[in-house]
């Protein structure tokens, strides 16, 4: 699976003295484990293991097309499961 970082913040509403209000609200980021990846790639020792690690990572990429259309990653991270496939 991908890796999730995910950062959250309070919703909270501000009212300064000008009236301007503020909202903070939650935020969240995606990305993959490519390090990991990469070495479940090298010690994969059969052609099963690797069917499975390459299982892994076809969903992985899914994972990340979906999180990229919905703005938690950026191409890049899509790319970088792309070129581990």
């Amino acid at each position: 699976m991908f890796q999730r970082q995910l950062i959250v913040l309070p919703r909270r509403r501000f009212i300064d003295e000008d009236g301007e209000v503020t909202t903070e609200s939650t935020m969240r980021t995606v990305s993959i484990n490519e390090d990991k990846r990469r070495r479940q790639i090298a010690a994969a020792a059969t052609q099963g293991d690797m069917q499975a690690v390459l299982a892994i990572l076809v969903q992985d990429l899914q994972e990340l097309e979906d999180e990229y259309k919905q703005n938690a990653c950026d191409a890049a991270e899509v790319e970088k499961a792309k070129k581990l496939i």
